[in-house]
């Protein structure tokens, strides 16, 4: 990737022109081994083992899983990091509530029981073992 090199007129940091140029020449690298290793590594094996599965999905949202996944699915979907994922501590979260990950302590464990909603759970709980959901 290329290096910041310009202070705009707002005070933003822009990119220098290169980056672009650089990061877009990386990417039709990518593509290309990603081709070769289709053609070349992952077909023979398919052609002569074929796979568990015609087709695999994730089990929520029916969303397509692919062999590989790669920085190209990141730039075709536009993907930025800094909306996206985030840094540890910060919004969206999706790197965890502690900016330190869980180098300062150990992380935590919940457990979910899925007895549908709380006043559900609570009445379950509370047949179940009379008392325990006493303040």
């Amino acid at each position: 990737m290329g290096k910041v090199e310009e202070i705009g007129q707002a005070g933003t940091v822009e990119p220098d022109a290169g980056a672009h140029e650089s990061e877009t020449a990386r990417l039709q690298a990518l593509r290309r081994e990603e081709a070769r290793w289709q053609a070349e590594t992952r077909g023979p094996v398919v052609g002569a083992q074929g796979e568990r599965k015609e087709s695999f999905r994730t089990q929520t949202m029916d969303w397509e899983i692919k062999p590989l996944y790669t920085p190209l699915d990141l730039a075709d979907s536009g993907f930025d990091y800094a909306m996206d994922a985030g840094f540890p501590g910060e919004y969206p979260f999706t790197r965890g509530v502690d900016a330190n990950g869980n180098r300062s302590r150990l992380w935590t464990m919940a457990q979910v029981t899925g007895f549908g909603k709380g006043m559900a759970w609570a009445k379950r709980a509370l047949h179940a073992r009379p008392g325990a959901c006493r303040g």
